[in-house]
């Protein structure tokens, strides 16, 4: 009789071996998703974003996720930092007064979210560069100065955003949405973007004129304020801005003059309880601007003028309903 050999089976562990091999090396790119701040200390003393031994993990931020803190008291305070071409970062912190200079900053996928401090102002006279807009948060005050680049709409939640020009707000497609806070202009401000002030604890205010330029547009709802020296809707030919100012508290303030309709066409609403005041004013400038109006509609919405108010100069409208 033969007898066939038992043979055992043994266990075959090379796959079990790949799948935990594979696991370990998922598990650490997680844990390498979830990196810390990369914090400012400038050791070299050089001053400059590019130099390693300047962060304290002594290395430069390398991607469009890592948050950036600029730490208070910082190794280089009241810092003035140099950029080089093609900085990245996924966010940035300001703990104190830090002025970046030169250079591009390509900031992150999540709208580039920066923070500042209160009682802090933070500068950055860098490019901001990427394609998710812009989010400032804090109670503090970032003041932008480069001819920026960035792309996608900006968001302002809290403190003060300043800016001198429109050119520091991005791409001339980006609307501006402010939450709570302010957005200050240190000069007149051409646009034709859409701002919209958003809430009574949001303000937009112009150190000189407002004009909205081509299709450009104002909202002022739920108790948000607006103020500047002249305010124009409709500036250019062919244009054809529109201003909604609406609810209880909702204020827009033109302290020297308010023109719907100047070269182009423009169009002011003023709904449910709120109010435009203006020393003067003209509706339909030019002829360029025939069709401008004026609709005063709703229990409380008020227009104010001081002296006087040229209604139908050249084809302007004036309805209170």
């Amino acid at each position: 009789m033969k007898h066939e050999p038992h043979v055992r089976n043994r266990p075959r562990l090379g796959p079990v071996w790949r799948r935990l091999s594979l696991a370990g090396v998922l598990l650490a790119s997680v844990i390498e998703s979830h990196a810390v701040a990369d914090t400012w200390d400038n050791s070299s003393g050089d001053a400059l974003w590019s130099t390693a031994a300047n962060w304290a993990d002594n290395s430069e931020p390398a991607s469009t996720t890592e948050p950036v803190t600029f730490p208070n008291p910082g190794g280089f305070y009241n810092a003035n930092i140099s950029l080089s071409a093609g900085e990245v970062c996924g966010s940035l912190t300001f703990d104190a007064i830090y002025n970046l200079g030169s250079g591009t900053l390509n900031v992150g996928a999540a709208g580039g979210p920066i923070s500042v401090r209160s009682f802090v102002t933070a500068t950055i006279n860098s490019v901001l560069n990427g394609n998710q807009g812009l989010t400032k948060n804090g109670a503090g005050t970032l003041t932008l100065g480069g001819v920026n680049t960035f792309t996608g709409d900006v968001a302002i939640n809290a403190g003060t955003m300043s800016v001198n020009a429109d050119s520091r707000l991005g791409s001339g497609g980006n609307n501006v949405v402010i939450n709570a806070g302010t957005l200050q202009a240190t000069a007149s401000l051409s646009t034709s973007r859409s701002f919209t002030v958003n809430s009574g604890g949001s303000a937009m205010t112009v150190a000189g004129n407002l004009a909205l330029l081509d299709d450009g547009a104002l909202n002022i709802l739920a108790g948000g304020k607006v103020e500047d020296a002249i305010g124009i809707v409709g500036s250019n030919a062919g244009s054809t801005g529109v201003v909604t100012v609406n609810g209880a508290n909702s204020k827009w303030v033109n302290s020297n003059q308010l023109q719907v309709g100047a070269k182009g066409q423009g169009t002011l609403r003023i709904e449910a309880g709120g109010s435009v005041s203006t020393f003067s004013g003209t509706i339909a400038l030019s002829l360029g601007s025939n069709g401008s109006s004026v609709t005063v509609t709703g229990a409380g919405s008020t227009l104010t003028c001081s002296d006087d108010l040229l209604v139908g100069q050249l084809g302007g409208e004036l309805r209170i309903e």
